[in-house]
C-alpha cells in the first residue's frame, strides 16, 4: 500500500476481493478514526476500490495527524489481506 501526496491530502487506492471486503475493511477503521477525531474521505467505487484521502481540515494541509492515520489505516490493510 502506497500513499502519495495530492492536493487534496495523503491519497491511496485499496482493492479488495468483492464490495464486502470493501466494506468490512471501512468497518475496521472506523474506531482508530473516531479516537483520533480525524476522518478521512472515502471513495467505495468499482464494487472493491477504495480511494482514501487524508487531510487536516483545520490546517489545509498535511500534517503528522495525516500521517498517523495512514499508519494505522495501512496496518489494518496490510492485516487484512492476509486474513482474507
Amino acid at each position: 500500500m502506497n500513499w502519495s501526496s495530492t492536493d487534496k491530502g495523503l491519497h491511496a487506492q485499496l482493492s479488495f476481493k468483492s464490495f464486502s471486503h470493501a466494506v468490512t475493511f471501512l468497518n475496521a477503521i472506523v474506531d482508530d478514526c473516531n479516537a483520533m477525531n480525524h476522518h478521512p474521505d472515502i471513495h467505495l467505487h468499482s464494487y472493491n476500490l477504495i480511494d482514501c484521502y487524508i487531510i487536516t481540515h483545520e490546517e489545509g494541509k498535511i500534517t503528522d495527524k495525516d500521517f498517523t492515520l495512514a499508519s494505522k489505516i495501512a496496518g489494518h490493510y496490510k492485516c487484512f489481506k492476509q486474513e482474507k
